[in-house]
């Protein structure tokens, strides 16, 4: 009797992107089974950023299919995508005003209020990356880029989803606080963690599947 395989958590099927400036990334197929970590690697500025946003809903590929947990992505079932991923933009210009309060907005929403605010934990977050707890009360608009994007791998963290999307969410941090970061997403058995990156310090992480995008 054939075994029964789980589908894919995530699977792209033979997806074409074209943009505006002529170049396409074409045929791409991929899958992301639950607890994988999975990096999207190739050269600043070629598109990669579209993969999640095509996931997310917010573009649509010219060719192919995108399926979250069995089930396409469209218009009908793009807030179920989006209400179990936890996403780390390029755009760090997530807020305004004091850190604290920028925060907290978070959780004011139908979807976050499930998961209270809570100062135990974001010490902990704030100590893990390196962050002096008197940038709570700080703007956020004048944090520099290292701090804006820590605040926002602490948002996500504060979420307790277990889908992660990654876009560059590293590239302002030291080494050896990127290394850090690094290890703490891919070392979690029962988290997904799809990466974009064109930084060698994730092609080289341990236990990442990766799919080269260009030359």
């Amino acid at each position: 009797m054939p075994m029964d395989h789980p589908l894919p958590l995530i699977h792209f099927d033979n997806v074409t992107i074209r943009f505006t400036n002529g170049t396409t990334i074409e045929n791409i197929s991929f899958k992301v089974s639950m607890g994988e970590k999975f990096l999207i690697y190739g050269k600043s500025g070629i598109g990669k950023t579209t993969f999640f946003r095509l996931l997310l809903g917010f573009e649509k590929a010219h060719c192919g299919h995108i399926f979250f947990n069995g089930e396409p992505v469209n218009e009908h079932t793009v807030w179920t995508v989006r209400k179990n991923i936890a996403y780390v933009s390029q755009d760090l210009d997530i807020g305004s005003g004091p850190v604290r309060s920028m925060i907290k907005s978070f959780f004011s929403y139908a979807h976050t209020k499930v998961h209270a605010y809570n100062d135990a934990t974001i010490e902990e977050l704030f100590a893990f990356f390196d962050l002096p707890l008197k940038i709570l009360q700080e703007d956020y608009a004048k944090l520099s880029g290292g701090e804006k994007q820590r605040i926002a791998l602490i948002v996500v963290l504060l979420l307790k989803r277990d889908i992660f999307l990654l876009d560059e969410a590293t590239s302002s941090l030291d080494r050896e606080l990127k290394l850090r970061v690094i290890e703490f997403f891919t070392s979690r058995p029962e988290w997904t963690v799809l990466t974009i990156s064109h930084d060698q310090d994730w092609l080289t992480a341990r236990g990442l599947t990766v799919l080269k995008v260009g030359a």
